[in-house]
């Protein structure tokens, strides 16, 4: 014979007393939650460069509504990550595992070693740069969080631009020309594709050969055909 309340099934007793048991667990695992947050785990090591609160201060759990605050910034300073933006005209030669060098004003001789991890893979339509990531190990903490370092990178361009004088221009109705030396010593004038301005020097794309002899100072009426001669400079020999 089943014993159980009078007027309460044995069934009826026995689901009560289990809802009973779940809602008391439950809340003791609510309970144990909220204490839980009493310690503050960070996901990975590092160093606290920011501290939002202090000891005694109200903490929330931010679903009020109100200004939410931030409790500590951690900062992993074993590795760093750098944001660099490479001009459009040297995008092909800052890609993934190219290496680079930092060098900060605080640490005069010394350089830090990084490379390209990751790009963007487009380029900004207001400042026309790539923006890059370089990671560079900092296992002795010498290059602080935040700071701005000037960045190297070590591009192997397998063609590199070359560049004359200013001076050497010649601007013709047929656009810009540069006066050339042939092997039989006369005058051959070459159209070119001007690129970056270095002021003194000016970078030429296209229409010139790194071997071409190239005249420094023509004069405006040069023409193709005409001979010159050419005089070698003497050279400084170093002690």
């Amino acid at each position: 014979m089943a014993l159980g309340v009078p007027g309460h099934a044995p069934e009826t007793l026995a689901h009560k007393c289990l809802g009973y048991f779940l809602a008391a667990r439950a809340n003791a695992d609510r309970l144990s939650q909220l204490q839980s947050f009493e310690r503050v785990y960070a996901p990975f090591s590092g160093v606290v460069t920011d501290r939002g609160i202090d000891v005694g201060t109200l903490i929330d759990s931010g679903a009020t509504g109100g200004t939410r605050q931030q409790l500590f910034h951690l900062a992993e300073t074993d590795k760093l990550r750098v944001y660099v933006n490479v001009p459009q005209d040297d995008v092909r030669d800052a890609g993934v595992g190219t290496t680079a060098s930092l060098s900060l004003p605080q640490w005069p001789g010394r350089s830090f070693n990084g490379t390209v991890v990751r790009t963007t893979g487009a380029i900004n339509a207001t400042s026309r740069t790539l923006r890059v990531e370089v990671d560079v190990d900092n296992p002795d903490g010498a290059i602080l969080p935040g700071a701005y370092a000037t960045v190297r990178l070590n591009a192997q361009n397998a063609q590199p631009p070359l560049s004359i004088p200013v001076s050497a221009l010649v601007f013709r109705p047929e656009g810009v020309q540069v006066a050339s030396i042939n092997a039989a010593n006369r005058v051959a004038m070459q159209s070119v594709t001007l690129g970056r301005d270095f002021g003194t020097r000016i970078e030429v794309t296209t229409g010139l050969d790194a071997k071409a002899r190239v005249v420094a100072n023509p004069s405006d009426a040069i023409a193709s055909g005409e001979r010159v001669n050419v005089a070698v400079s003497p050279q400084t020999v170093s002690p």
